[in-house]
């Protein structure tokens, strides 16, 4: 029998009891294959939005541990957009600190840096027993460690390849055009390693209060591919003068072998205050400039020659024309790079006429800093390469009797005999000043 109601003014018929129920069944089966259906999409999409690996927020610090156990910080600046990416400084801490501490000095002391760029502090895999847990105390390691040098080195994972594989994950989430490794201290030193060692990683390095370990010399690399490569990217030392930690010697000295070996973007910033203390050094000069010297965009690099130009910054100017050179594929800025360079050759021989005189006479190496501050200026210069001609001369005379001296030096040192240690270094002033152990008998004396 049918059954009528009244439903608000409407009507609504009701099958026979005994007909409802394949009906309802029917009903049933199909809301609750929907249903699943429903389900199981939203699941499908919510895995297939999920991110891979971490999740990062503008202008926050996210902590993170990479796949070798090595814990990382990254802190993109605020309005980052991942979508175009953007430059990124690798901030190596000191000895038995956390690299987060560094990202959040940064943020703090020099904000502009903080706005421009992604900050990334990756710590060392050897943690001090006792720290705190949360951003325990860690430290680097990388002496033994031989990389592309010619020095074999132990077979071990050491702290280059820790850092260097913790950054490729991060660059998995997280898109960095380009990267500039720093380090303070004991990250210093690991700065100049990863920088020489992956130069296709790195586009420059700017150490702080360091030096060199030898397997990190500019001329332990031998490899042609490895060497021409590293030329593309920029080296800004920095160092205080006063620094009572790592001596100011350090850092000049690494400066002067990189001047050897003829790194064409190579800075030594040496204030005479700021200790050995991170957050009062002249970072943000180092990385700015950095980014003029290693510039990708040609119109933004003939503006940076422009400016280097008028600085009458000569050995940027020569660094730079030859970049833009090397990028300026349609030739827009030909002019710019002619103009520049006549001003480079102008320069170098007025200061190839001013300082013949003291360097021709040559007598107890009064000429050796004037000199050392020409070879910066235009030591690519057409210029001044008949004077480069005869000073490379004359070291190469005087190379043999400075490495005795200096080897005897050592010793001396070494016996603590300081006397006769600051003797030796004297006389290669007075007999060798060409050499290249002039600059490190100078710096000792400095001492």
């Amino acid at each position: 029998m049918d059954r009528t109601r009244s439903a608000g003014g409407s009507r609504t018929t009701e099958a026979p009891i005994g007909r409802r129920g394949p009906d309802l069944f029917r009903r049933l089966t199909a809301s609750v294959a929907t249903a699943v259906m429903l389900v199981a999409s939203a699941a499908a999409t919510a895995q297939t939005k999920a991110p891979k690996g971490p999740v990062f927020e503008a202008g926050k610090m996210t902590d993170g541990t990479a796949a070798n156990g090595v814990t990382w910080h990254v802190r993109p600046p605020k309005g980052f957009d991942p979508k175009a990416g953007g430059i990124a400084l690798l901030l190596l801490h000191g000895s038995n600190m956390n690299s987060a501490a560094y990202v959040n000095t940064v943020t703090g002391a020099f904000p502009k840096l903080a706005e421009d760029f992604v900050l990334i502090g990756i710590d060392g895999e050897n943690r001090v027993a006792g720290s705190d847990p949360k951003y325990p105390a860690c430290n680097y390691s990388y002496v033994n460690w031989g990389g592309k040098s010619k020095y074999p080195g132990t077979k071990a994972k050491e702290s280059p390849v820790f850092v260097t594989e913790a950054l490729a994950e991060i660059r998995k989430s997280l898109k960095l055009t380009k990267v500039y490794v720093g380090g303070h201290s004991q990250g210093g030193f690991l700065a100049y390693s990863l920088f020489l060692n992956f130069p296709d990683v790195f586009a420059g390095a700017f150490p702080i209060s360091a030096g060199l370990i030898v397997q990190c010399e500019p001329d332990a690399f031998e490899d042609a591919a490895v060497r021409t490569a590293q030329r593309r990217g920029a080296i800004a030392i920095v160092h205080a003068k006063d620094d009572p930690v790592v001596s100011f010697s350090s850092g000049d000295n690494a400066w002067w072998s990189f001047l050897n070996d003829r790194f064409p973007a190579l800075k030594l910033v040496a204030p005479e205050r700021g200790a050995h203390m991170f957050g009062l050094l002249p970072i943000e000069d180092a990385v700015r400039w950095l980014v003029a010297s290693t510039e990708d965009d040609p119109k933004k690099a003939a503006a940076e020659l422009a400016k280097s130009v008028e600085a009458k910054a000569w050995r940027d100017v020569a660094a730079r024309s030859a970049r833009l050179k090397s990028i300026d594929t349609k030739l827009a800025h030909r002019g710019a790079i002619e103009s520049a360079n006549k001003a480079l050759e102008t320069a170098a021989a007025a200061a190839v006429k001013a300082i013949r005189p003291a360097f021709t006479d040559g007598k107890d190496g009064v000429w050796l800093e004037a000199f050392t501050q020409f070879r910066n200026d235009f030591e690519f210069a057409a210029a001044a390469q008949p004077l480069l001609d005869v000073y490379a001369a004359r070291r190469e005379a005087q190379a043999k009797a400075a490495e005795k001296h200096w080897q005897d030096a050592r010793a001396a040192w070494n016996a603590n005999k300081a006397p006769a240690a600051e003797d030796l270094c004297r006389k290669i002033l007075r007999e060798c000043p060409a050499s290249i152990h002039a600059r490190y008998a100078l710096n000792a004396l400095r001492k």
